[in-house]
């Protein structure tokens, strides 16, 4: 296996990135990615989607922008997902439909709505 091939967690909360999350992350062999307490802006990438493995995504206290993309909470083993703090805006997807989906923390961000934790209704 190649280097990345085996990493099944990445944390690098805290760091002071800048910039946007590469939508050519190929770790696909990924359970944790924690990249939280940076300066990350733009959108969540789509790619994220492409990360099966995933099970826990923490992106809360960044810059982050747009719409949540539905497209990476179809991941089926994804169970937490953390984006408080951040600026994204739009509905939230109704989280109810996935088996596995347990936590879903979006406190912060003022242009969600229709979920629990959020009191603006679309």
């Amino acid at each position: 296996p190649g280097p990345t091939e085996s990493l099944v967690s990445l944390d690098l909360h805290g760091n002071q990135l800048t910039g946007n999350i590469p939508s050519t992350l190929q770790l696909f062999n990924l359970k944790g990615l924690n990249l939280s307490f940076n300066q990350l802006s733009g959108v969540i990438p789509q790619s994220l989607s492409y990360l099966v493995e995933l099970s826990e995504i923490d992106l809360s206290f960044n810059n982050l922008s747009g719409r949540m993309p539905i497209s990476f909470l179809k991941v089926a083993g994804l169970y937490e997902l953390a984006l408080i703090n951040n600026s994204l805006s739009g509905p939230v997807p109704e989280l109810t439909n996935y088996v596995n989906f347990r936590k879903c923390k979006t406190l912060g961000n003022p242009g969600l709505c229709a979920h629990p934790d959020i009191s603006n209704l679309c």
